[in-house]
């Protein structure tokens, strides 16, 4: 435990029984010196401004009107240096008003009910503490407890008596049953009010019984009474000092208690109390403790003071250097898992280096037992979430960062965790509606009207009713009500022609070309209706004959070119059973040839050469053309390399026409080239992926979305998904049709002169100008677009 000293006397003692001076972050004051620097003569000796703030005298300006409310004064005695009502001075929180010394005195003297100042400190109501009021009126309400305007307050004040309950609070307790002697109960929080002087005389009834437990030798029946004496009773640091419970041992030997650190008094409270809801908090005794339940702003979350030293998390707490001492040499696991931030939770598992799942396992294997219900070891086999500490409900997470759905849906775009590679993957891969992260191509199903590129699975995407649960406003434009006259999918007109899906239905060649064969299938399924959906798994069954035909001749035309000095003949005379004998004068090589030259190798004929076998003519060369080779080498070697080159001539020429017919495809009702990947080189469709990119572009410089700027990759190359060709196109094939989208919506000619090369594949740099405050995207070393 960190001891400090005192900024005016230094007296050294712990640090939690010093006093702040308002918002001072630097100095520290015991509770003498804190009221002695209040005089004039040590006001001068002050030098912090904080702290001269705190105890100035100083009126305002407002003379008739509070401070708080704007409303004018109720009662003459007020603050020196603020005016303020009795209603705000009895119901203000205490972190506005323990900013200045003379409200933070005023408060504890101020009736709730009359609104008055008295000399003498008020009373609290048993049954609602915040709530003060001085004897008068605490009488007054007693005997007409229909005068008092709050509902909590009024419990104490009615006459019903409760032989099962306390007789002051009105609660059920056994903690002192003194029926057999005066026909009542008392619970251990009134008997705390029953020790204070003022207090005594409203309840005369019970003033025989007061008397009889501070004097224990008074009292005849020891065995009803738990506590022999009252005072013994207030020192106890063994027991909760709000459920009055001794603390119970935890199996290391360690008391299970938490000191709440913002109280100077060291007031101690078990697990369940420490956390307890807000509904329970107005029956704290303590002022000091009940500041730990209110909001902190730029305190300490423990502690509920300014101080200089301290840790900030990114929730906006702070959490000063003595309370993380503190924490890490008591009982650190139980006031992490007392606390309700999930971001200070994590921060100081990270600082002490405790693990997260210890958090969920309690330290008394009994008590796990009993609560939860399910073995201890099997609770450590499951995964936790790193933001809110729950069991993970969702498939392929990132192992470093698992997030539930929750968590995942709130901080997909979390800076932190741009650098793992397994969180960009799920980024890009997962379903928008159930948050699972799919690898599998054929289970994505995207959602054509998304300029986000959003997908979903298939399960999710089937749901006729997908449109309640989906947080993007583009995917809901999918699922409105569309025109009959427009596509079913995409519900837009028909601008490059249409294909008919039914007799009343049908698709645009923009969704045909775009969606692949799976994701067609989904969509007629959630937008079609029966006849579309017969109609197209008979077009599929149709493709998958003519699919299975095209390739077995695409292999054909691979094993050709694979042997291009391999003719049809000579394989066709390999394939057969070679045990016969053969002449060895006989030309095997120069029969092959003049019947090439007759018959006319077409398509056909280069099927056969399918079922080849690659290691068969290399035994026909070993066993046949060697020996012949011996016998005559002068007259058969000239004859073989001319009429071989006169082969490898034919063959080739062959290749080329073969080449020439295959390369070549029909697009947008056109013949067209094929690119190296297979795919048509039509420049229709690559203006249109064009326009969708430069679209998106502009979209997500308005919407200022930095993290989809710098991940997309805006490089013009092959304008089909998933393809792994790496060409790019030139700008300047596209340039005309930027200008026209810029001329057409107003927007700025230097989104076409500045963004030239990333659309060829230069990286740029997207974020905000701190002088101009507009988006712009610049090259390695470059400056703002818009300022120079």
């Amino acid at each position: 435990m960190s001891i400090v000293e005192c900024s005016s006397c230094k007296y050294s003692d712990i640090y939690f029984k010093f006093n702040v001076p308002g918002q001072c972050k630097t100095h520290l004051y015991c509770s003498k010196c804190l009221k002695e620097n209040s005089t004039r003569e040590k006001l001068k000796s002050l030098a912090c401004s904080k702290c001269t703030e705190f105890y100035s005298s100083e009126l305002n300006s407002k003379l008739f009107h509070c401070e708080y409310c704007a409303k004018e004064l109720t009662f003459d005695t007020i603050c020196s240096k603020h005016l303020i009502c009795g209603n705000c001075i009895s119901s203000w929180p205490i972190e506005v008003i323990k900013n200045c010394f003379g409200c933070l005195q005023i408060r504890y003297h101020v009736c709730n009910f009359c609104k008055k100042y008295t000399k003498k400190k008020t009373l609290k109501c048993p049954t609602h503490y915040d709530h003060r009021y001085c004897s008068k009126c605490y009488k007054i309400l007693k005997n007409n407890h229909e005068n008092s305007s709050c509902e909590l307050c009024k419990i104490t004040f009615k006459n019903t008596t409760n032989y099962n309950a306390c007789f002051i609070c009105k609660e059920n307790s056994d903690d002192f049953n003194l029926r057999q002697c005066y026909n009542y109960i008392l619970c251990i929080r009134c008997l705390n009010f029953l020790s204070l002087k003022s207090f005594l005389p409203l309840y005369p009834e019970i003033t025989a019984t007061s008397s009889s437990f501070i004097n224990p030798s008074l009292c005849i029946r020891e065995n009803q009474v738990k506590y022999p004496n009252i005072t013994s009773l207030l020192s106890l640091k063994e027991k909760c000092q709000s459920c009055w419970q001794p603390f119970a041992k935890m199996h290391n030997g360690i008391d299970s208690k938490l000191v709440m650190l913002s109280c100077k008094y060291e007031h101690a409270y078990c697990f369940s109390c420490f956390k307890m809801p807000e509904k329970n908090r107005c029956k704290i005794s303590c002022e000091h403790c009940s500041e730990y339940f209110s909001t902190p702003e730029s305190t300490c979350y423990f502690c509920r003071k300014p101080r200089e030293i301290c840790e900030k998390i990114k929730c906006r707490h702070i959490i000063c250097l003595h309370c993380l001492i503190f924490i890490n040499e008591n009982n650190s696991i139980r006031y992490i898992k007392g606390i309700n931030c999930n971001s200070c939770k994590n921060f100081l598992c990270n600082n002490y280096k405790i693990s997260k799942r210890l958090l969920d396992d309690d330290e008394n294997i009994i008590d796990t037992f009993r609560n939860k219900r399910k073995d201890n070891l099997e609770s450590k086999l499951n995964i936790y979430c790193i933001e809110c500490q729950k069991v993970i409900d969702r498939n392929n997470y990132c192992i470093d960062h698992p997030l539930c759905r929750l968590c995942f849906s709130k901080n997909m775009q979390q800076s932190s965790r741009k650098s793992c590679k397994r969180c960009i993957q799920e980024k890009k891969n997962f379903c928008r509606k159930c948050l699972n992260v799919f690898d599998n191509f054929e289970q994505k199903i995207k959602n054509i009207k998304c300029p986000y590129d959003h997908f979903y699975c298939s399960t999710c995407f089937e749901i006729k009713n997908n449109k309640i649960d989906i947080d993007c406003h583009s995917c809901k434009m999918l699922y409105e009500v569309g025109v009959d006259s427009n596509c079913i999918f995409c519900k837009d007109r028909f601008r490059a022609g249409s294909t008919q899906w039914c007799n009343n239905h049908n698709v645009c060649k923009l969704c045909c070309n775009s969606l692949s064969r799976n994701e067609l299938e989904c969509y007629t399924k959630v937008f079609g209706c029966d006849s579309c959906n017969e109609n197209f798994k008979n077009q599929r069954k149709e493709e998958n004959k003519s699919s299975q035909n095209k390739n077995f001749i695409e292999k054909s035309l691979e094993t050709f070119s694979q042997n291009p000095e391999k003719t049809n003949k000579a394989t066709l005379e390999s394939s057969h059973s070679l045990k016969y004998d053969i002449p060895r004068n006989f030309n095997i090589e120069t029969r092959n040839i003049k019947n090439q030259k007759n018959e006319n190798l077409s398509v056909k004929n280069i099927i056969h050469s399918v079922q080849v076998d690659k290691k068969i003519p290399q035994k026909i060369d070993d066993s046949f053309f060697k020996p012949d080779c011996q016998n005559n080498p002068k007259s058969n070697s000239r004859d073989k390399q001319q009429e071989a080159n006169k082969s490898k001539k034919l063959d080739l020429e062959n290749l080329y026409i073969l080449n020439a017919k295959t390369n070549k495809t029909f697009c947008c009702e056109k013949e067209v080239e094929r690119m190296e990947c297979g795919h048509p080189l039509c420049l229709k469709c690559a203006e249109n992926a064009f326009e969708n990119k430069f679209n998106l572009l502009i979209k997500l410089i308005i919407e200022r979305n930095y993290d989809s700027l710098n991940s997309i990759s805006w490089n013009i190359g092959c304008y089909t998904n998933e393809c792994y060709l790496k060409h790019c196109f030139p700008f300047e094939i596209f340039k005309e049709r930027a200008l026209k989208i810029v001329q057409t919506n107003n927007y700025h000619k230097k989104l076409v002169d500045h963004f030239d090369l990333l659309f060829e594949g230069i990286k740029y740099n997207f974020y905000e100008c701190k002088k101009c405050k507009y988006v712009t995207g610049d090259k390695p070393g470059g400056s703002c677009m818009w300022c120079n």
